[in-house]
């Protein structure tokens, strides 16, 4: 049997909506930080200036990046479990 649903039933059925609100969550709670890897510069440039501005950016803040990102293993075990419900 081919059960069809809709596409807000699919993501409410593998659990995909409730990742969701906890990434917004956590990014909720730390603002700064999400608005710093924000306004990271593109390094898709052709001008060498550019290029070292964008590489310097990142290095200066290199370890709130890092301390960010290493916070996520609860959301990188929601986003596998949203994943493998599908």
């Amino acid at each position: 049997r081919i059960r069809k649903t809709s596409q807000s039933e699919y993501y409410d059925i593998c659990s995909y909506n409730r990742a969701t609100k906890r990434r917004k969550a956590y990014a909720e709670l730390y603002v700064d930080i999400v608005n710093i890897i924000n306004r990271i510069p593109t390094l898709k440039t052709i001008n060498p200036q550019s290029y070292i501005e964008s590489i310097s950016y990142i290095l200066v803040n290199y370890n709130n990046i890092v301390d960010y990102f290493s916070r996520q293993e609860f959301l990188k075990k929601s986003r596998w479990k949203a994943y493998i419900s599908k």
